[in-house]
Formats: C-alpha cells, structure tokens, sequence
C-alpha cells in the first residue's frame, strides 16, 4: 500500500490510501472484498506465478508494469477456492516489475496493494 501511496503523488501513506479506497467503496454501496496472500512463485527470465486468495470468485485480475504509475498489461487469472492463480508471461529477463491485483465485478471492490518482484537473469 505504501507504493501505491507514493504512485499518487500526495502525501498521504499507504494505510491512508487502503482506507480511502474502502471508504469510496462503502459510499457507492459496494462490498469490500477482502484479498489476502499473496504469494509470487516460480520466478523466471520470462514469467512468474502469482497466487491470491480471495473470499469468492471475484473475476480478478492483475496489472503490470515495470513502473509502479503504469502498470497496463493485464493477465485474467483462474480461480480455484480458496482464490486466483495469475501465470504471468512474456516478461523481459532482469527486470523489476511491479503489480497488484483488482476485482472487476460491478457490485463489489477489492484491491491489493503494489507488489514488486525482479525476474532471473537470462
């Protein structure tokens, strides 16, 4: 949440910024969803895993970037109970990308933070 934060820039801390995404949430009558876990595995020169738990089928999806203002590229991931598993491919060897996952259905909200990770070396 703290690179999230600073990608706005105000000043304002990441705690500020979760809670004013629930807020947001909360007056257009929308659920807060709640996702916990994350988990990036498998890193490679050219992909990763990412893996989310989340309380119900969210239609979730990540972006990412190699910078934590735009992050563009969206992978959709395929949930299994308890959450999402995100292949993530096609990336460029030795570099840092960053990410963070949103649900897109209309009546609920749930978002992460940004994550970051450095893909191996070719």
């Amino acid at each position: 949440w703290n690179l999230y934060a600073l990608a706005q820039k105000i000043a304002a801390s990441g705690f500020n910024m979760f809670v004013k995404l629930k807020l947001l949430a909360s007056v257009a009558a929308k659920t807060w969803g709640a996702l916990t876990d994350c988990l990036i595995a498998s890193i490679t020169s050219s992909g990763c895993e990412v893996t989310i738990n989340a309380p119900s089928d969210l239609t979730g999806i990540l972006y990412i970037g190699t910078s934590k203002t735009s992050m563009l590229t969206q992978f959709v991931g395929t949930y299994l109970d308890p959450g999402y598993t995100f292949t993530v491919i096609n990336l460029v060897a030795d570099t840092r990308y960053y990410f963070y996952i949103e649900n897109t259905l209309a009546d609920e909200v749930a978002r992460t933070g940004i994550y970051s990770f450095k893909t191996a070396a070719a």
